[in-house]
């Protein structure tokens, strides 16, 4: 007797792995992109002039943070689009994304203020890859007794987050949780930037 087997042709989950990676890598340089573009304003004087101009503090900052968001996000969109995710649920990425973006944000003005080259501006952004690379090795290495001491990075619950979503198992309860978590992490950091980055824009 002859048994026939049915071949079905399953995605990688490495496929998943390193798109979830490649959305941590361009919401960090959501980040640079407005650290260099931090810099370029104050060799130019922009900055300065803003003080004396009829466009408030409020206005230029917005306007920084819409160019290195809508950047990084229409490049995650393109890159999962290659790689042939398109049953994701898009909604939840997209809120994922723009939440993990305000902390590379945060980080993008204070290190464009305090940098007084695009070397040095690009050099501080890319030490966010320390904890990024530690958040990303320690959901994927550590045990489920352990995962809390992982708790404190805001990329740890994005990457936990994104993973879900990616491989199509993400429920609305745990993608809100993980947002809510990055969100305090950020808004955390925020209060302890917000005095520097204050005093770099007056």
């Amino acid at each position: 007797s002859a048994e026939i087997l049915s071949l079905q042709q399953e995605d990688s989950p490495l496929v998943a792995t390193l798109g979830n990676m490649l959305i941590l890598m361009v919401i960090m340089l959501a980040g640079m992109i407005i650290s260099l573009a931090i810099v370029e304003e104050k060799k130019d004087k922009t900055i300065s002039a803003i003080n004396v101009s009829p466009v408030s503090q409020t206005t230029f900052v917005i306007g920084k943070v819409i160019m290195g968001g809508v950047s990084a996000l229409l490049i995650i969109i393109i890159s999962l689009l290659i790689l042939g995710m398109t049953d994701i649920n898009w909604f939840m990425l997209l809120l994922v994304g723009i939440s993990s973006m305000f902390l590379t944000f945060i980080v993008g003005f204070l290190q464009g203020l305090i940098s007084n080259d695009v070397i040095e501006a690009a050099a501080g952004v890319k030490l966010i890859l320390i904890p990024m690379a530690g958040s990303i090795a320690g959901y994927l290495l550590l045990s489920s007794k352990w995962q809390w001491t992982m708790y404190w990075s805001p990329f740890y619950w994005t990457y936990k987050a994104n993973d879900l979503i990616l491989t199509q198992k993400g429920e609305w309860g745990t993608v809100l949780l993980s947002v809510a978590a990055v969100i305090a992490i950020t808004f955390v950091v925020y209060l302890v930037a917000y005095p520097k980055i204050r005093k770099g824009l007056s």
